[in-house]
């Protein structure tokens, strides 16, 4: 029996427009609390971005947000991992003369760190106009990213083409010493995490607290930084516009974001034809 349901959200929960049904999805959710069934947020995004998706219901589910690095249960922090300052340091020092052609972001609790010049550019982003505005107002430009304030990074995320993704993914864990590494997330983002961190860590935190096994989880995804996760549940769905190595993981592939596959799978586990 499924008691917990996870789902990353670029490219999987949320359709090419970033957005979903929400009238579906709330009466789905409705549904999983009256059967004690967890929905859960597995995102490399920040929440203050995810807490914008579902303003309406965000004190309702549960997050494992920053690829892991964060997990709230019900509006309450359950547990946070956050980067040495070193290996920060360190990757910095690595992409120096691509910080602003990859868009290098350090992400800390209070806010996230760009060098001064960078620029970004959304114009066929899946991120609405609220959701840039909420961005931006949490950037802090710097002159130099090793001369940080004192705010725990808990994530680094660069943007760079979405040709360049496997190439700059593969020269960084290939050429770094550190315990870190990088993975894609979908939209030509490349994120650098914690070895050991990730999706299934936080939802490992939660599963933990409400005595849930991997058979009774079910997941999605299609991006890099999903296969932990795809790995633990014994449920694993990869959607149809999802890389070829996630497809490979998952158990079952179903079809694309822009199809609403997730919501649609998920009233198939709700009528009992997925069990």
């Amino acid at each position: 029996m499924i008691k917990l349901i996870a789902s990353d959200m670029d490219g999987t929960f949320l359709n090419p427009q970033g957005s979903y049904d929400k009238r579906r999805f709330q009466d789905l959710l409705r549904q999983l609390t009256e059967r004690n069934i967890l929905f859960v947020v597995a995102s490399g995004n920040r929440m203050e971005r995810l807490r914008q998706i579902f303003a309406e219901v965000s004190d309702n589910i549960d997050y494992v947000a920053e690829n892991g690095a964060l997990v709230i249960d019900k509006g309450n922090l359950l547990a946070r991992q956050t980067m040495p300052n070193h290996l920060v340091d360190a990757v910095v020092v690595f992409f120096a003369d691509k910080l602003r052609s990859y868009r290098v972001i350090l992400s800390g609790v209070e806010a996230s760190y760009v060098l001064q010049g960078t620029s970004f550019e959304f114009g066929t982003a899946a991120v609405s106009q609220d959701e840039l505005r909420q961005f931006f107002s949490n950037l802090v430009y710097l002159e130099d990213l090793t001369k940080r304030p004192k705010d725990p990074i808990v994530k680094i995320t660069m943007m760079v083409d979405s040709d360049d993704v496997d190439e700059v993914t593969q020269q960084f864990n290939q050429e770094f010493h550190g315990d870190l590494r990088a993975v894609s997330s979908g939209y030509g983002a490349v994120d650098i995490i914690q070895s050991g961190v990730h999706k299934a860590w936080g939802l490992q935190v939660l599963m933990a607290k409400y005595k849930i096994k991997p058979e009774e989880v079910a997941a999605f995804g299609d991006s890099g930084n999903d296969k932990e996760l795809l790995n633990l549940a014994k449920y694993s769905f990869a959607m149809a516009n999802a890389t070829q190595d996630i497809k490979n993981v998952a158990c079952y592939q179903i079809a694309s974001n822009a199809e609403d596959a997730v919501l649609t799978t998920i009233e198939k586990i709700l009528s009992g034809e997925i069990k």
